[in-house]
C-alpha cells in the first residue's frame, strides 16, 4: 500500500511538472515529461505490481506456514507429555499349560441357489497358528462337597490364551455354477460371474474360523484328553488341595465359586 501511495505521488509530481511546462510554453519538455511517467507507470505495472501482490501472498502464506508450525509444535508438546489414557486394568489369571506350533485345513463345500441359478463354493482354509494353550482361572469354578474327599472343577475347558502368529489362508476358493446340458449329461463350471459371492462366502467362513480357533477348533480335540491329566496335576499343586482328588466336571451351578468368591468367604 505505501509502495502504491510513493509511485502515485511520483507521477503526479511529474504531471505537475509537465503541466508548468506547458503553461511557460514549454511543450516539448511537457511531452518530454508526460512520455515518462507513462514510461514509469507502464514499467511499475508489468514488473513492480505484479511482485508486491506476490510478495503480499507470500506473507500472508509464511504467517499461515508459522502458525500452522506453532500449532504443531504444541500439539507435539502435549503428546510427548500426555500420560496413557487407561480405562480399565483387569488382572489375568491363566494357567498355560503347552505352547502350540500347529497347522490344520478346513475344507468346505456349499451349495447356494442365486434366483434360478445354482452355484457350489468349494475351498480348503489353511490355518498355521503359535500360541499358548491353556485355561482361564478366572472363569473355572470350584466346589468342595462335604464329606467327600474330592474337589469338583468346572469351566476349564483349554483354549488359546495368547497368538504369537496366526495366518490364514485359502487353498483352495472355487464357485462352480450348475449347468444343463442341451446334449449329454449336466455338469458344474467354474463360475466367474459369481465373484462378489465367493468373496463374501469367503470372508465369512473366515471369520467364523477364527472364532472356533479363539475358542479351541474341533481339529485339535484329540489333544484335550492328554491335557486333561496336566490339568489334573496343575490345580492340585495350585489349590493345594491336602490330600482332596480334583474331579473335572463338564456342568456347573450356584454351589460352584470362582477363586475370587472363595477367597471372600474364606
Amino acid at each position: 500500500m505505501l509502495k502504491n501511495i510513493k509511485i502515485n505521488l511520483f507521477l503526479l509530481a511529474i504531471i505537475i511538472v509537465a503541466i508548468l511546462f506547458l503553461v511557460n510554453d514549454f511543450v516539448v519538455y511537457a511531452v518530454v515529461s508526460l512520455v515518462f511517467a507513462m514510461i514509469v507507470y507502464i514499467l511499475w505495472s508489468i514488473f513492480l505490481r505484479n511482485k508486491d501482490s506476490e510478495i503480499r501472498i507470500l506473507k500472508k502464506r509464511a504467517e499461515r506456514s508459522e502458525k500452522d508450525i506453532s500449532y504443531l509444535k504444541s500439539e507435539n508438546e502435549e503428546l510427548r507429555t500426555r500420560r496413557l489414557n487407561i480405562t480399565d486394568i483387569d488382572h489375568i489369571v491363566e494357567l498355560s499349560l503347552i505352547e502350540l506350533n500347529t497347522s490344520f485345513t478346513r475344507t468346505y463345500q456349499e451349495e447356494i441357489d442365486i434366483d434360478f441359478d445354482k452355484f457350489k463354493f468349494i475351498g480348503a482354509l489353511k490355518v498355521q497358528i503359535k500360541a499358548k494353550y491353556g485355561i482361564d482361572l478366572k472363569q473355572m469354578r470350584l466346589f468342595f462337597p462335604e464329606n467327600e474327599n474330592v474337589i469338583k472343577v468346572a469351566n476349564v475347558t483349554p483354549k488359546f490364551l495368547s497368538f504369537s502368529s496366526r495366518r490364514f489362508k485359502w487353498e483352495i476358493a472355487e464357485m462352480f455354477e450348475f449347468k444343463e446340458a442341451v446334449f449329454g449329461t449336466d455338469y458344474w463350471k467354474i463360475s466367474t460371474s459369481a465373484n462378489s459371492i465367493s468373496a463374501e462366502i469367503m470372508e465369512t467362513k473366515r471369520q467364523q474360523l477364527e472364532e472356533e480357533v479363539e475358542n479351541s477348533p474341533e481339529e485339535l480335540q484329540w489333544i484335550m484328553d492328554p491335557l486333561k491329566k496336566q490339568i489334573v496335576s496343575a490345580l492340585e499343586m495350585i489349590l493345594e488341595t491336602s490330600g482332596r482328588r480334583v474331579e473335572i466336571v463338564e456342568n456347573f451351578d450356584d454351589k460352584y465359586y470362582t477363586l475370587e468368591q472363595l477367597g471372600e468367604h474364606n
